[in-house]
């Protein structure tokens, strides 16, 4: 896939970038992390991407000219980007977005061009390109929303949009005249499909935090439960859901068998290779499996096992609830807070929640109050006064995978239960280490 370039500019009000760069002029300069909220992180900044201009180009910066350099205002920079996905955002200077649309929601939308010189060409917007998000302060997903809505979106200032790149195999089926895309749903699979089973990544000596949170512990099933953006992990397209199946610094060690303490150590190394099974392949790889279905049926007492071949049943995993104005309490005690990961933790019997056939494990995946927005990106506060607003529309997901960890507990041995509760805490990954190399503006 080719890098995609963009320009930004750091105007006056700006006073810091946000921005943690790794090198130096005449050494290549990367992006090694990026502050949430920050300017870099609205603009669509990510770890990873190279900075090739800093006013003039990076080659004619001398190197003890650079960290001075970057606190000037303004201030143009340019990157190179090789991520999948990105987010660009026009502010009220930037009066014409320069992007031609092809397509209108709830179906697909395409960039069909971009005019030379303004917002969308300068940020790197390519022809192709899949629009998945808009927002003004908040993304909100185009599944499901009215053309009405989307044009009211496009005329507002600020105004964020998220794309996924056009990637060349995608591009050729999205091109063909007999694949029909009718929603983004449709989309998403499509990038799943794209997306290898199997992957590896390395963690080099110069990364502090991965920015990924991982739920269990070997040797039982560890999972990706979140990642956070503009860093580490979310560089290399770890999702949330991947399954963590090998570590190590040199060579690759199984997890099947390996310690906590061992593993934990691996976590602190650096360099570090992970081994990831992406989510929609592991999905499968469970569902496929005889032998675990039969051992889910004995240890829940049914044989009523969710076939992910059905797709009433697929549709049944994800679902919406609506607390009107009538509505005092929820009843729903949440695990969790954005931009993090949210959970069901209690239900109050005989609640809205429990009414509303919220379970226990279930994971809280949008709200909002007309139109759902996702947590990823939503500050705390914001989610608190959602929750307090009515009506309040949330989007959950049943949590299947709390079913399958349990098919490794034998239901008899009352201890080896208990031990393996313990076992599986959430590990936090984000571990730090101090680098002379990097510096926050």
């Amino acid at each position: 896939m080719s890098l995609r370039e963009y320009s930004l500019v750091a105007e006056t009000d700006v006073q810091k970038l946000g921005i943690q760069f790794r090198g130096a002029p005449p050494e290549r300069v990367f992006v090694s992390a990026v502050a949430a909220g920050s300017f870099g992180c609205v603009q669509g900044v990510q770890a990873g991407d190279e900075l090739l201009e800093l006013g003039d180009k990076l080659d004619a910066v001398p190197e003890d000219q650079f960290r001075p350099k970057l606190a000037l205002r303004p201030l143009s920079l340019k990157f190179s980007s090789s991520h999948r996905s990105y987010t660009v955002a026009a502010s009220h200077v930037d009066a014409k977005l320069g992007i031609t649309f092809h397509g209108m929601p709830p179906g697909s939308i395409q960039v069909k061009s971009t005019a030379k010189g303004l917002f969308g060409y300068e940020r790197g917007v390519q022809e192709g390109d899949i629009l998945l998000e808009v927002g003004k302060d908040l993304l909100a997903s185009l599944d499901g929303m009215s053309a009405d809505t989307f044009k009211s979106f496009l005329r507002d200032r600020p105004l964020r949009m998220k794309f996924q790149v056009a990637e060349n195999a995608a591009s050729v089926i999205l091109q063909d005249p007999s694949f029909q895309v009718h929603d983004m749903t449709e989309v998403r699979k499509l990038s799943d499909v794209l997306r290898k089973a199997e992957y590896t990544i390395v963690a080099d000596a110069d990364v502090g935090k991965l920015g990924v949170t991982f739920h269990g512990m070997p040797p039982g099933r560890i999972e990706v439960k979140g990642v956070a953006e503009g860093m580490f992990g979310s560089a290399h397209s770890v999702q949330e859901g991947d399954v963590l199946i090998e570590v190590g610094t040199d060579k690759l060690q199984a997890l099947e068998g390996m310690s906590a303490e061992t593993f934990k150590s691996f976590l602190k190394d650096r360099p570090l290779k992970l081994r990831f099974l992406a989510a929609h392949a592991a999905g499968t790889m469970v569902d496929a499996s005889p032998i675990a279905d039969s051992r889910l049926a004995e240890q829940d007492g049914t044989a009523d096992v969710p076939d992910d071949s059905d797709p009433s049943k697929i549709n049944e995993a994800v679902y919406t609830v609506v607390a009107g104005s009538e509505v005092g309490k929820l009843g729903i005690s949440f695990s969790g807070m954005p931009p993090g990961r949210v959970d069901v933790k209690v239900l109050t019997a005989g609640s809205f929640g429990s009414e509303s056939d919220v379970q226990e494990g279930d994971i809280l995946m949008e709200v909002g109050k007309e139109e759902l927005l996702p947590l990823e990106g939503m500050s705390s506060e914001v989610f608190k006064n959602f929750l307090k607003g009515r009506p309040l529309k949330m989007k959950l997901q049943r949590a299947r995978s709390t079913l399958h960890s349990r098919q490794a507990v034998p239901p008899t041995d009352a201890a080896a239960t208990a031990e393996h509760s313990a076992s599986a805490q959430d590990l936090h990954a984000n571990i730090t280490s101090t680098e002379q190399a990097s510096f926050l503006i």
